[in-house]
């Protein structure tokens, strides 16, 4: 494994926007240690080279040391005689048992902002190391971190009513700290009871102060499996804020870092895709009484696929059972259809097909409308309403052309029919040959 945080990697915003965002997510208000657009001190930077050690070959590193000290495979212990967190100390001190820290030194501290895109949740990836362990789990030198998501209808106990989303994995608040997770040896060994030793990794330990792997070329003790963050959900189009935070327990000693994966700052949602089984003129939002089906697919862009209900809606004027057919999952209530599809195990498609009557009214248009709130399928400013439209058939008109009384002596005649109205593709039948054509010529 190797880290940097020389040019670019010594910017807060290089390493948010360019490391840490996924596609289309753009982020601002960099801020470190609280200096809008600061540069990063030796306590961050960027790292590549950890696939095969930890599980996360690159991202963004900070540490409550000097993060120069990871490569080395040697004990890591620096001080930056640095002031602590306050949101950092209370999600040390919520673990629960053990003795809680009073102090928090060293802080790392990055934030930034960012208007939620089209989708409806987030989440990241990330892996925690510490020298701390083996030895200090339980005891007040409880190193810790918090990722902090702030924002509308978030109410977290943390500053901004933020809410920490690096918890264990089957928790909903319980932090991953050096006191939440370890194999219970140590010389503070929590009575001897491991707590969630299953996510917890570490090698040859090279002497009494010294616990680096010496297999993996990873200074830390020991180091947690990778970790995908709570999801925390999120409205389309309102801006949030985000707070990543390292500290030292008490003392100013024995080095913790978080990995945090590259361009895992990602959305999730559901798209809608309606397309007419018949329209001559390709729109896909048009459809013609008695033509065709509209086949309509929902599609989850997660990155994991548990089974999922989706809750929709359909409204409009057209009516359900006489415009079209019975939708399967919906109920109408107060006058609109409350629906739901659901996405199987693995999933990542779920559609069906909705035939379009021909009910012989002159209705011009009707309105038919799903409305989706977990979608991105409109952009900010919008909002999440696919909107279709059921259209009367055009009335058939036909003209003839040509001459319609010939002599013996007259030379072949065109003749033949032009549509003026109705939806093509349009099938011709001639009495005296089997041509398919709209026009043909004839003898006398």
């Amino acid at each position: 494994m190797s880290v940097t945080n020389a040019t670019p990697f010594n910017s807060s915003a290089h390493l948010i926007q360019n490391v840490f965002m996924g596609s289309q997510i753009t982020a601002f208000n960099y801020k470190y240690n609280g200096t809008t657009n600061a540069n990063v001190t030796n306590q961050v930077g960027y790292f590549t080279g950890g696939g095969n050690i930890i599980g996360i070959d690159s991202g963004i590193v900070m540490s409550s040391g000097n993060i120069n000290l990871i490569p080395n495979n040697g004990f890591a212990s620096a001080s930056f005689s640095g002031a602590g967190d306050s949101d950092v100390l209370a999600v040390a001190q919520s673990v629960g048992w053990g003795t809680p820290p009073s102090i928090m030194r060293d802080k790392a501290v990055l934030e930034f902002d960012f208007v939620a895109p089209q989708g409806d949740s987030i989440s990241f990836e990330y892996c925690f190391g510490s020298e701390e362990w083996p030895v200090y789990p339980c005891s007040q030198y409880n190193d810790a971190f918090g990722f902090f998501i702030s924002g509308p209808g978030i109410n977290g106990p943390y500053s901004n009513n933020a809410e920490n989303v690096s918890v264990i994995p089957g928790t909903d608040t319980l932090p991953v700290a050096i006191t939440s997770i370890h194999n219970g040896t140590g010389g503070t060994p929590c009575n001897g009871n491991p707590s969630y030793a299953q996510y917890y990794n570490n090698g040859p330990i090279s002497n009494a102060f010294t616990f680096a792997d010496l297999n993996t070329s990873n200074t830390y003790g020991a180091w947690t499996d990778v970790f995908e963050t709570k999801r925390i959900w999120v409205n389309a189009c309102d801006t949030y804020h985000v707070k990543m935070a390292i500290c030292d327990g008490v003392d100013w000693i024995f080095d913790s870092a978080v990995f945090i994966k590259a361009k895992s700052f990602e959305f999730f949602g559901v798209t809608v895709n309606p397309q007419p089984s018949y329209n001559p003129w390709g729109f896909d939002s048009a459809l013609y009484e008695g033509c065709g089906n509209l086949e309509l697919y929902f599609t989850r862009v997660d990155s994991v696929y548990p089974p999922y209900d989706l809750q929709y809606t359909i409204a409009g004027s057209a009516t359900m059972g006489l415009d079209y057919e019975n939708v399967p999952g919906c109920t109408l209530v107060n006058g609109v259809y409350e629906c739901e599809v659901t996405f199987a195990q693995d999933s990542t498609h779920v559609g069906f097909d909705i035939e379009i009557y021909y009910d012989t009214q002159n209705e011009v248009v009707e309105t038919f409308d799903f409305i989706v709130t977990d979608s991105n399928v409109t952009m900010c400013g919008d909002d999440d309403t696919l909107a279709l439209t059921i259209i009367d058939q055009p009335v058939l008109s036909v003209s003839a052309f040509g001459n319609t009384t010939l002599d013996c002596n007259d030379s072949a005649a065109l003749i033949g029919v032009t549509i003026n109205n109705g939806l093509p593709p349009f099938t011709y039948s001639w009495s005296n040959t089997t041509s398919v054509d709209s026009s043909q010529y004839v003898q006398p």
